[in-house]
């Protein structure tokens, strides 16, 4: 028995009206006035000659229907995906879908190749980066010992200019007890070298107000000139002068200044005085 005996079967005997586009019956048939039915007439319900009940089929033949009815349901649900389906692909008329893949496979070429030259610009970044921190360690080495070379040249200069003068001073000789070394331990930070002159100033290196020794003329004091002053303004002059005055023979004239009853006291007061210069030459030169 196939789908079309079915049907025809089942409107013959009341189960099939002709179904709607849903898949579902459009009606339901009572077989009245029905082809070879026999089972009422007049809208009378009776039985058939085979003894089927009502409807004139069997258990099996009504399940059948069943089934197909439901078949045909799901028959007109999928008819209607279809429909979307193509409906939806309406829009890719025209399409070259091998061109479509070729244009992918460029896509993902070209951003491969966009993160390869990223990586690349990376690598040059860290490459030039650590050029130039080579190139600052070389340049800070250059600068320390191009300093150290100054502060070496500097040195020298103050030893052949200040230190030069300190060395050959006449009054500092005769004058002072101080050797000139000592000297210029005590005083050398009054003196400043500036564009090849020796410059003295009335204070040490760092005081405030500092300002340099100058003549009527303003132009700045010999260095002999300088040293004198200095030192005569120094509080611990008494220590460091010798008497002005020079006993002559059969003169009867004393010195202007007692020699001390401890001739090394004086020498010690110049000692303290000579660590404390050093001390402070250590600090400003360290």
């Amino acid at each position: 028995m196939n789908f079309r005996d079915l049907q025809r079967m089942s409107v013959v005997r009341g189960y099939w009206d002709k179904a709607g586009d849903d898949g579902t019956s459009a009606g339901g048939g009572t077989g009245d006035n029905v082809d070879n039915g026999g089972a009422t007439q007049g809208g009378k319900t009776g039985k058939s000659d085979d003894g089927k009940g009502k409807s004139g089929i069997s258990d099996r033949e009504a399940e059948l229907i069943k089934e197909n009815m439901q078949k045909k349901a799901k028959i007109g649900e999928l008819t209607a995906q279809i429909a979307d389906l193509e409906a939806k692909l309406k829009a890719f008329d025209g399409i070259d879908l091998e061109q479509v893949k070729t244009l992918i496979e460029e896509k993902k070429e070209a951003e491969r190749k966009q993160l390869e030259a990223k990586g690349e610009w990376d690598k040059l970044k860290e490459q030039l980066v650590t050029q130039h921190q080579v190139k600052e360690k070389e340049l800070k080495s250059q600068l320390a010992a191009r300093d150290a070379q100054i502060a070496e040249l500097k040195t020298t200069i103050d030893n052949l200019t200040v230190g030069h003068a300190f060395d050959n001073s006449i009054y500092i000789k005769e004058k002072t007890f101080l050797t000139p070394t000592k000297a210029r331990v005590f005083y050398g930070n009054y003196f400043e070298v500036e564009n090849g002159q020796v410059i003295p100033y009335d204070k040490p290196r760092g005081a405030q107000g500092r300002t340099p020794l100058i003549d009527a003329s303003g132009n700045a004091l010999s260095f002999e000139d300088a040293i004198e002053k200095i030192i005569e303004l120094d509080p611990e002059k008494d220590a460091i002068l010798r008497s002005k005055m020079q006993p002559g023979a059969g003169s009867g004239t004393t010195l202007s200044r007692k020699a001390p009853d401890n001739p090394d006291k004086a020498e010690l007061r110049g000692i303290d005085k000579i660590r404390i210069g050093l001390r402070e030459r250590a600090k400003q030169t360290g």
